[in-house]
This record gives C-alpha cells, structure tokens and sequence, in this order.
C-alpha cells in the first residue's frame, strides 16, 4: 500500500511524537525513583527505639517516609516496598529474609563474632543486628547481703540461693508473666538453663512444628513442669504467669520479694528509687561448663531494595559514634564492640552476648511464632498448662 505524502508526514509526526512522549515517561519514572523519599519501616519495636533510629535517619537522609507498621497484624506480604525495615530477630524476621538484599560482610566486622554469626545463614547475611535487649534475673541487693549470700552461678546454686533468702523475703521470685512478652522471657530463661544452647534449638524447632496446634511438644512440657515444681515449692509465686507490673511493684514497695525477672527494656521502666536496690545478672545455667546462649532479642534491619543510598545509612548506624548515641537513647545495649554502652548494666548485656557460644537468641515466643495471633495462641497454651 501506497501512502500520500500527506498521510507519511502524519505518520513520521505521530511516530516521533510517540517516540518523544515515551522518552518523557520513561525519565519521568527515572526522576521519580531517584528523588521520591525511601520507605523505611519499623514493626513491633518500642516508641524508644523508632524515635531513636528515625532521628538518625532523618539525618543522613534528606527525605525519607516512616512508617509504623501494626504489631497486631503479620507483615505485609509485599514488605519488599520498603527499602528497610527494622525488627526483631525471631521466625517473622527469618520469613521475610528469603526477600531481602545480601548484606555485605564488612558491615559485620566491628561486633563480637557470637553476635555477628547470630542472623548469619548459609547463604549469607540478610539482618543486621543493631540493639540488644536481654531478659535478666534481678536480685534483692538488701536481703543478699543480710542473708549473706553470692550470686548464683548454676542453677542449684540458685534454688539454694532462693530457699535461703526466703528466710527474708515473702516471694523468693516473681515474674510479671501477665505481659506475654515477658512469660515467653522466663520460660526462655528456664528453658536455656535446663537444656542449654542445641535443647533450646531443638525445642524451638519442635514449638514450630506444633505452633498451630492444641497442644505442647514433649520439650516443652517438660520445662514446665520444672516451673511447676518451683511455684509449688513457694520459690516462684504461684500465680506468676498472671503477675501484671503494678502487682510487681507493690511488692517491691512491700518488701516482700527476694529477685524476679524481666527484659532490660522493662528493667528501664521501674521507679529508679525501687529498682536501684536491685541487682541485674544473666540467668544461671544448670550447668556451668555446658553451651548456652542468652536470651537477648535483637533490634535488627533488613535492606529490601538493592539501593546504594541505603549502604551509607548502614554503615552510619553499625559505626561506634551512631552505636553509642542509639544505646543513650534507647538504653539498650550495641552491637559495635567499640560503642561506648549507656552505662554498665548494657555494657554487660553485650559482654553476656559476646561471651556465649550461641551467641544472642529470640525468646521462644519471637522464635517459633511467625504472627501475632499464633504468639497469643502460644501464650494461652502455656498459661493453661501451669494453672493445671
């Protein structure tokens, strides 16, 4: 077919046009991906730390979108829309990683190698731990040293610590299980003692199996029974797993207790002119000689966009400077081995970290739940099974 010279110019013009409005486009995206704000998003972590970690990325970015995403529900099956994220270590986090970007390992150089091998895979690094929590035992300092007693460094010496300090104390231990972050600390605690670093693997891979189910692994009833056996001894109050922190309080007020247990973050939180009688120390192990890890969750990012505006950031906040304002801030402990802590309790927690085999591990709730709904069905269970 044939066409007028008339009806050619009219192509040439449309196809050049077309062409012009295609190269108009396609910069159009390139210029929106260059300088739209990058997403970042924070799940299931303190007001504390967000505040924290924002203020830093407000700083090296000159924009950037925070979001806050529920805790109640599960990630969003498109977290890949976020160029970071920033979580705890534990099965949520494990699930996403398949969609994250390799980190480099020279973002890990500057931590304790327990601490950096704990995100490591086989197939890499995905996370990157950036603060540590810790659930702790605290003790009584006045009735230690009327009773005078050493701290527990096995988990006999700490039952005999506990029935001697009865003599004093109304409550040997306490536990605010009611909060089932920290029910979920205690067990981790007890479980870590009695089975130590490759038991507590294990029973956390037989708590993944069972999770959707009604009822417990073998493992796991087991350690409970162990903290039955303390409850009807009168070394744990009875009805610590409906403990709430009010409860906590009054009988630190009272003068009734001998030592209880609780996150660091949580620690953080209790009148100074109470809590400064108390002494924070690593949960014993059954015994002394075995691996163990500690129980000490872990603020964590994972990188989903594989930016180079996001390795600066990075490697801003794993430096020591950035580490010890985020351990100021927070009052947690860092990760950089060079960061000066907020003060002696988190240089500890990092010196615990450092020193375990296992390294940092989630508390059996974050590590064997992948939702939020199945962390309260867990919580549940192991409420029913103690009050039997």
């Amino acid at each position: 077919m044939v066409f007028s010279k008339r009806t050619q110019n009219t192509i040439r013009l449309t196809l050049i046009s077309l062409s012009v409005l295609l190269a108009w486009i396609v910069t159009a995206v390139i210029l929106f991906n260059v300088f739209r704000a990058p997403k970042v998003a924070f799940y299931n972590v303190s007001p504390q730390v967000v505040s924290a970690f924002s203020e830093v990325l407000r700083s090296d970015l000159k924009k950037v979108e925070i979001i806050n995403l529920d805790a109640n529900k599960k990630l969003p099956s498109n977290i890949e829309k976020y160029n970071l994220v920033f979580m705890k270590n534990g099965a949520a986090m494990e699930l996403i990683q398949k969609k994250a970007v390799p980190l480099t390992e020279q973002l890990f150089s500057q931590m304790p190698t327990p601490i950096a091998n704990s995100t490591r895979t086989s197939a890499g690094h995905f996370a990157l731990p950036l603060l540590l929590d810790h659930f702790e035992i605290a003790y009584y300092g006045t009735y230690r040293k009327k009773a005078g007693l050493e701290i527990p460094e096995d988990y006999e010496s700490l039952l005999e610590y506990l029935i001697q300090v009865k003599n004093y104390a109304e409550i040997p231990m306490a536990v605010t299980g009611a909060d089932d972050d920290t029910l979920f600390g205690f067990v981790s605690l007890m479980a870590q003692s009695v089975y130590g670093e490759s038991g507590y693997s294990e029973m956390i891979r037989e708590l993944k199996n069972s999770i959707s189910t009604n009822t417990l692994p073998v493992s796991t009833e087991l350690l409970l029974n162990e903290i039955k056996t303390l409850q009807e001894s009168g070394l744990l109050l009875p009805n610590w797993y409906t403990l709430e922190k009010k409860g906590l309080v009054l009988l630190m007020n009272e003068h009734k207790l001998g030592a209880f247990c609780c996150s660091l973050e949580n620690h953080r939180k209790i009148d100074f002119n109470l809590i400064k009688y108390y002494e924070s120390q690593f949960f014993p192990p059954y015994q002394v000689n075995t691996g163990h890890s500690l129980i000490a969750p872990e603020i964590v990012a994972l990188k989903f966009k594989n930016d180079k505006k996001m390795d600066p950031v990075l490697i801003h906040l794993i430096s020591s400077d950035c580490q010890t304002l985020l351990s100021t801030k927070t009052r947690l402990a860092p990760v950089n081995a060079r960061a000066i802590p907020h003060d002696s309790q988190s240089d500890d927690v990092r010196f615990w970290a450092a020193s375990c085999i296992g390294g940092p591990v989630p508390d059996l709730g974050t590590a064997a739940a992948l939702t939020p709904d199945l962390k309260k069905q867990l919580a549940l269970k192991i409420r029913n099974y103690l009050s039997e």
